[in-house]
């Protein structure tokens, strides 16, 4: 089964059903899809459902509502099974499919579904929880957050018994904390800040540092599902394959080059799915590294594999939809239908410095529209800075919260924050356009001062 709520989150089991939260404007219903026929099984969730997560057998899904009250009710028929008395931000189900973990602004608690009580609570993070992995065992869990409540980056990775709730490893990351989980064997556990950190899981001993960014920039891994490999994007545009059994790098396969790659292994290990932020998908042979298809598809806000590794399902923020896309995945084919052959990011424009960032906004405007930008006061740029509009699309269609050249570069500056860089260039541009002083100097100290 698949579990897809908002559309907004798409969370893969085991089984061949896909729950799918439909939305209007008032309610979000959970409704269930058969994931070979994607025909509707006569199950609803009526409870304004904002995230789902599915239970490792697939019968049990966790619901979490608009005001994060948490149900979890059986994928059958519907019915609310259990509604734990304190909320939650997400939920995560324990291997032996018994407990489940909720996150909550001042800590962790873990939940027993039979006796429907509280079994743990895991302190030692104040701050919004982060990422967060349970051992394969389930004797362990591991979150990312902050141990300061007036500190919301999650800078600090925790490990915790899930017996006595004593925290068993610590660790402070030299940025926020990517990434926190267990290889697929148990053998290994991993924490990314901007270095990936391989430890033997039994010993908590760190075994292998994987350096890939700048400073400032947090790397993203995932593990493989059926082997000790990880994958994970460096600093050189490449997306890297390594063992961890044997300590050394398998596999690199040139990808997006601004470090705004997600990640994704097939369930059966064979591929990795990736996706940029211009809803660029790309499916590449995890022990060739040849690309075997790619294609961009508009409403791919999000895209998961089927549990058979044989299709795709995207999901839609504008149009609060879901969609089912079949693979051909058979060598001499296409992976997608209508799809380009090869890397989709070969070409890719790698932007370096400010001049490269007027150049490509010079491309960017319209006649028209160009003409507006340049007759708004200097005082009002904010309404391309903030919001939803210019800026926002820089940041993430130039990759500013990633790590590539540019974002280094406003490093160097003193600009570390993706929101700066944004401001910085539209506020540079501006006076660009208008055939005015630029200043530049002078406008990074007071992008400084200002946040």
């Amino acid at each position: 089964m698949i579990a897809y709520p908002a559309p907004a989150t798409l969370l893969n089991s085991k089984s061949q059903q896909v729950g799918i939260l439909s939305t209007s404007d008032h309610d979000k219903h959970l409704f269930i899809l058969d994931a070979a026929s994607f025909k509707r099984r006569p199950v609803v969730v009526n409870d304004n459902v904002i995230d789902v997560s599915w239970s490792p057998d697939s019968k049990l899904i966790a619901c979490r509502t608009l005001w994060s009250r948490i149900s979890v009710v059986n994928a059958s028929t519907g019915q609310i099974v259990s509604t734990p008395r304190e909320g939650g931000d997400a939920v995560l189900w324990a291997p032996d499919k018994r407990r489940f973990a909720l996150t909550q602004p001042n800590g962790i608690t873990i939940w027993d579904l039979q006796s429907k009580s509280k079994l743990l609570t895991l302190s030692g993070l104040k701050a919004d929880t982060k990422s967060i992995s349970w051992s394969k065992d389930g004797n362990y869990l591991a979150a990312s957050g902050s141990n300061n409540e007036n500190d919301r980056k999650a800078r600090h990775v925790k490990v915790f018994s899930t017996t006595t709730g004593q925290e068993t490893f610590s660790a402070t990351g030299d940025t926020e904390i990517g990434s926190v989980g267990w290889s697929k064997d148990g053998a290994w556990f991993a924490y990314s800040d901007t270095t990936v950190h391989i430890l033997n899981a039994n010993s908590m001993e760190e075994v292998t540092k994987l350096r890939t960014a700048a400073a400032g920039h947090t790397v993203a891994f995932a593990w493989a599902p059926v082997q000790d490999s990880l994958a994970y994007e460096g600093p050189d545009g490449l997306l890297h394959i390594y063992d961890a059994k044997n300590k050394s790098e398998r596999l690199t396969i040139p990808a997006e080059k601004t470090g705004s790659n997600s990640i994704q292994w097939s369930p059966d290990g064979a591929y990795l799915l990736l996706q940029d932020r211009q809803e660029q998908l790309a499916i590449c042979d995890a022990k060739t590294g040849k690309y075997v298809g790619a294609k961009v598809f508009p409403e791919a806000s999000i895209a998961r594999w089927t549990p058979d590794s044989k299709k795709l399902v995207l999901a839609d923020f504008h149009t609060e939809s879901v969609k089912l896309v079949p693979l051909q995945l058979q060598e001499g084919q296409l992976a997608f239908a209508g799809g380009t052959a090869g890397n989709p990011w070969k070409d890719q424009k790698v932007l370096r410095n400010i001049d490269d960032c007027f150049a490509e906004l010079d491309k960017f405007f319209e006649p028209d529209s160009l003409k507006q930008f340049k007759e708004t006061p200097e005082d009002k740029l904010f309404l391309y800075t903030g919001g939803i509009g210019l800026g926002m699309q820089l940041r993430n269609t130039w990759g500013l919260w990633g790590n590539n050249p540019l974002v280094d570069y406003f490093n160097k500056l003193g600009i570390e924050d993706g929101h700066q860089m944004s401001t910085l260039i539209i506020n540079a541009y501006w006076r660009h356009a208008n055939g005015r002083p630029i200043e530049f100097e002078k406008l990074v100290e007071a992008c400084k001062k200002s946040w």
